[in-house]
């Protein structure tokens, strides 16, 4: 017989039951309708319909959807072909956050080698019309609608025709060109494997019930039939996880897809084509065997450039004159090597490591200036490998906070004496300066130690890339909530992260 204790027992453990029970079937419930209705997806999207200025030699190109909205691009034409030259072309299907402005950069580089290039805004980004909302079926729309018009251009040679999909953009490129048989080459760089998985990665079990299933990287790449797939990844990718990269090329091989991987051992996820040179080779050569285009890589190791010799001539006379430049003090090397770069680009800025280490260090700036980064990157890439130097593109950063301090004429710059305020405006962030040596007579300029201090703190790239406009203000008036130049690299890395 079951006394009143156990009828009580069995009574509250029916009752947590029940609940719990309900608690579930409304936890997914909830979970079906997010995941049906889209609203986690369209909440992963960061589109920018910030104004900005059309660059000088780049054509601004609107085409319209099959959906009938109205989408702009910017079209860049190849170094050196001429008015109306016909040439291959590369359609870049650009990642998320920004618009055309904070994304051009990452394919800049191939007109310099033959190839026109049109990256382009989804809807809801920069000029592109803003209306239907934002889902991952609607931008395949988009990139359709890209590559069309690509296609339709009288200056783009049909038969060479590549596709360049870059982190989000990886998803939508590859199922285009799956899609689309008039796509020659296509290659994905940072590109996750599925929506589910990316998710997942966010936030574990629940992020991947919230998105549902396709136009995941693994289908489309399954069906890319003979079209070849390039997949490039950083291993020090803090977005997407680097085990995509191996998803993509697993779900390749099983297919029967040509597929090659590029993993770069220091990559990250916003700038693996801005500072890796063997992305940048790798993806020139891809696209080249590809398309059928003859090669003009192999100078040794240097690239040889479509549109200038001028790189080149510069390295042959740098090695030509090795031994002597190895052990040629800093100011004397400066001036001789100087000399020569200025053939190259009147704006080239050198540094160079002493003369006793090995290899030692050359370094190759755009002193700030961000037209002069793809002439700094063409020629480092055209650099050939060797044991006796290191060529490093752009000031790099120091690996400590404690090794930034440096001496500007006889002013000693003390980065324990600097505060900042840092304050996101899109895809950059402004920074107020509070420095001790803007304390001094109003005829010091303030500007020359800034730059210093901040190419020291996050590297020069980052503050050409990232970096918006600057104020330097007296030490003495920093408010309270000002922070400690320590804690500045870890505000502008996350600061990537987030900016994808």
């Amino acid at each position: 017989m079951m006394n009143r204790e156990s009828k009580t027992q069995r009574s509250f453990f029916w009752q947590v039951f029940r609940t719990v029970r309900w608690s579930v079937i409304v936890l997914l419930v909830g979970v079906g309708v997010v995941r049906m209705s889209g609203c986690a997806e369209r909440l992963a999207y960061f589109p920018s319909p910030q104004a900005f200025v059309t660059p000088e030699g780049y054509e601004d190109v609107w085409f319209e959807t099959a959906d009938g909205l109205k989408l702009h691009g910017w079209f860049m034409p190849a170094k050196g072909i001429g008015v109306d030259g016909v040439a291959p072309a590369i359609l870049h299907v650009h990642g998320n956050a920004g618009n055309v402005s904070s994304h051009e950069s990452f394919s800049r580089f191939l007109t310099y080698e033959g190839f026109h290039v049109l990256v382009f805004d989804y809807r809801g980004y920069g000029r592109s019309d803003d209306r239907g909302g934002l889902n991952r079926d609607r931008l395949v729309v988009d990139t359709q609608a890209a590559l069309d018009a690509l296609l339709a251009r009288p200056d783009v040679d049909p038969e060479r025709v590549g596709v360049l999909g870059v982190s989000l953009g990886g998803a939508f490129g590859l199922r285009v060109a799956a899609d689309d048989s008039r796509v020659g080459a296509v290659a994905t760089v940072s590109a996750f494997s599925s929506w589910q998985g990316i998710a997942s990665d966010a936030v574990p079990v629940l992020g991947g019930l919230l998105f549902r299933s396709g136009v995941d990287g693994v289908d489309s790449v399954a069906e890319l039939g003979d079209t070849p797939l390039l997949v490039m990844h950083g291993l020090e990718d803090g977005v997407v996880d680097p085990r995509h990269a191996g998803l993509l090329v697993d779900s390749a091989k099983e297919h029967g897809i040509d597929v090659e991987l590029l993993t770069i051992a220091d990559g990250d996820h916003n700038s693996l084509l801005q500072r890796s040179g063997d992305a940048r080779k790798s993806l020139v050569r891809f696209y080249r065997q590809h398309l059928s285009i003859a090669s003009s890589i192999e100078d040794g190791e240097a690239m040889v450039f479509q549109v200038s010799s001028k790189e080149v001539e510069f390295w042959k006379w740098f090695f030509k004159n090795s031994d002597k430049l190895l052990v040629m003090p800093g100011r004397e090397f400066i001036d001789a090597v100087g000399q020569q770069i200025q053939r190259v680009d009147s704006g080239i800025v050198i540094e160079i490591g002493p003369a006793g280490q090995r290899p030692r260090e050359l370094i190759v700036s755009a002193d700030g200036i961000a037209s002069l980064v793809d002439v700094v990157n063409i020629l480092c890439d055209a650099a050939p490998a060797s044991s006796h130097w290191t060529v490093t593109r752009f000031r790099p950063r120091k690996k400590s906070f404690e090794s930034i301090g440096f001496r500007y004429d006889q002013l000693e710059i003390d980065p324990e004496r600097v505060r900042y305020i840092a304050i996101p405006n899109e895809s950059r962030v402004d920074v107020i300066i509070y420095a001790h040596w803007r304390s001094d007579p109003e005829d010091y300029n303030p500007d020359g130690p800034s730059f210093i201090l901040l190419d020291m703190t996050i590297g020069e790239l980052d503050v050409i890339e990232r970096i918006g406009e600057i104020n330097v203000l007296p030490l003495e008036s920093a408010p309270s909530h000002a922070l400690a130049w320590s804690e500045f690299r870890d505000s502008i890395d996350e600061f990537k992260a987030l900016d994808d």
